[in-house]
Parts: C-alpha cells; sequence; structure tokens
C-alpha cells in the first residue's frame, strides 16, 4: 500500500488510511465469497463469475500496488456530513492515482465513516476496471435492477461492487 496525503489533519488522514485498508480487505472478502454468499445473485444476477472475481482481483491489485495521493486540501475540520466519496483528479496517471474528496465527511474517526469511505474507494477503483466512466446505478435499488434485468451490465457497473462488498464489513 502506497499513499499519501496532500492536506488535511492527522485525524483526517489517519481516517482515510484505514479506509485504504479496509478497502482491500473488503475487496478480499468479496472476491472469497463469490461463490458461496447468496447474496451475489442480488448484485449481479446470473453473471459471469470468473469476470466478476477478476474486478475484484483487479481492485485488490490496485489498492495494493498503485500509488494513490489523497488531496484533503478542500475539506475542513468541521465539514457536515457523515460519508465521504472519492473520485479521480485530471493529473492521475496510469500508476499514480490522484484522489480527491467529493463529499465532505466529520472530522472524528469512527468506524462507520471509515467503512462508507472504503467502500467508496472500491466503487472509484472498480470504475476504472469498468467499460463505464461514470454510474449507471445511483442507489442500490437501481443496482438490484441492473442485476435482476440485465447481468451483463450488472458484472460491469462499479456500484454493484461496493454493494456486494459492503456485506462484508
Amino acid at each position: 500500500m502506497n499513499i499519501s496525503f496532500k492536506g488535511g489533519s492527522s485525524a483526517q488522514q489517519s481516517l482515510i488510511t484505514q479506509a485504504h485498508q479496509l478497502a482491500e480487505t473488503l475487496a478480499t472478502n468479496a472476491k472469497s465469497n463469490i461463490n458461496t454468499s447468496a447474496d451475489y445473485s442480488t448484485w449481479f444476477g446470473s453473471g459471469t463469475k470468473s469476470s466478476v472475481e477478476s474486478t475484484y482481483q483487479n481492485v485488490i491489485d490496485a489498492l495494493n500496488n498503485l500509488s494513490f495521493e489523497y488531496n484533503l486540501e478542500s475539506m475542513t475540520m468541521d465539514q457536515i456530513g457523515n460519508e465521504l466519496f472519492f473520485c479521480y483528479g485530471k493529473d492521475s496517471t496510469e500508476t499514480n492515482k490522484t484522489v480527491i474528496t467529493w463529499i465532505g465527511m466529520f472530522s472524528q474517526s469512527s468506524l462507520d465513516v471509515v467503512k462508507k469511505a472504503a467502500i467508496s474507494i472500491i466503487d472509484m477503483v472498480a470504475t476504472t476496471d469498468s467499460i463505464y466512466d461514470t454510474e449507471i446505478a445511483s442507489d442500490q435499488d437501481g443496482s438490484k435492477f441492473i442485476a435482476e434485468y440485465d447481468a451483463s451490465t450488472a458484472v460491469i457497473t462499479p456500484r454493484n461492487y461496493m454493494y456486494f462488498a459492503e456485506l462484508f464489513a
């Protein structure tokens, strides 16, 4: 894991470090439960399990092997909101990812905030392994609908990877 920070308090940096580590753990757990989880079809329908395994492996590899710089300069200590979403910055390269915050979070550390940030990291990293740069489904209901009616799209929708991985938090 190679992460660095631009700005942000030490508490915010610690929270994001925990979230990055948890994202790798959740992706690993999701990958290892693809064949046994009753919830697989909820998020991927009858989609090809080998394709889903491959995407999770790519997420795991990226989290472990790429360089991530989390740019927290726009965050403040008193930002309201309890979620933190990420997106890649314009100066990201194939091996060095600049990550910017999309929605703020509380400055205190809590497991719930770390979990939400971790699944957002999975969503962001899975997006780079998908043909889609933007989300097809913006919430759980949309992701479940895609899985039920178009499994081939569900297995390439990053949000579905996020929701499935969240089951193992």
